[in-house]
């Protein structure tokens, strides 16, 4: 009888409990679809900041048909970590129009002296193929970013729609 009793206690228990567990399996599953999906996210605005150094950065930069933001920061700078979201999200909202690059100075000791970067951070707007069009020191608001880089884009937007209508 206590056999009986002790084994239907048992299917009772773990049937019981079933529900539960079926609702965390599909919690858990949600969460990782979430979580998989913040990350495809954030891989994607990655992809659109590049970082490049002193073995790429004169192609990228010369190739580049649109204007292209240089970020000269560091690891260690505070208002470089800060600033380094309102990058991604400047490279979102011009994507195609503007090129985001990030260049580390503690490892691109020849980009650091050709600039002459001293403060961080340090913006270098390029204008297509390289040209230095201006320059900023400090940290800037998402807004400060896009007035730096308005009339750069605006110019390039212009240029491209006259070299469309040529052909």
């Amino acid at each position: 009888m206590f056999r009986k009793t002790a084994i239907a206690l048992t299917f009772l228990l773990l049937f019981s409990a079933l529900p539960n567990r079926l609702n965390a399996e599909q919690t858990t599953n949600a969460a990782t679809s979430k979580a998989d999906a913040t990350s495809a996210e954030a891989a994607k605005s990655q992809e659109l900041v590049k970082h490049l150094d002193d073995t790429n950065f004169e192609k990228t930069v010369k190739e580049s048909k649109v204007p292209v933001l240089v970020d000269f920061y560091a690891s260690w700078c505070e208002p470089c970590r800060r600033m380094s979201p309102r990058l991604e999200e400047l490279a979102k909202e011009y994507e195609g129009r503007l090129l985001v690059v990030k260049v580390d100075v503690d490892f691109c000791p020849k980009l650091k002296s050709k600039y002459g970067i001293t403060r961080l951070p340090t913006l270098y707007l390029l204008k297509p193929g390289g040209a230095t069009q201006k320059s900023s020191t400090g940290e800037r608001t998402l807004d400060g970013l896009r007035d730096f880089v308005k009339d750069a884009v605006k110019e390039a937007d212009k240029q491209s729609k006259q070299q469309g209508n040529k052909q």
